[in-house]
């Protein structure tokens, strides 16, 4: 199977749904919702991580769909937090 990787400082993310096939294949709609999943990243992108939940600005965002999913490539700054489980607030 084919890959996308994003160039320099640039990410690929995937809109993350709370949908999930018995394979555990996430069934994005679209990627105009705010929150996403990072599928790929730039050789220069040091904030997130594949697999991460990014919380993004869709200003700039390149669409395209790649197999049956729609996809966005997007600039690191457009990352505007990432979700974790363990977060303390004081």
């Amino acid at each position: 199977m084919k890959k996308i990787m994003p160039s320099k400082n640039r990410i690929l993310i995937a809109e993350y749904r709370d949908r999930v096939t018995e394979k555990g294949i996430i069934l994005p709609d679209s990627v105009n919702d705010p929150k996403a999943i990072v599928v790929e990243v730039g050789k220069d992108v040091t904030g997130v991580k594949r697999g991460d939940i990014v919380y993004v600005t869709g200003n700039g965002a390149f669409e395209i769909k790649f197999g049956d999913i729609k996809h966005a490539i997007i600039h690191e700054s457009n990352v505007l937090a990432v979700e974790y489980d363990d977060v303390k607030v004081n």
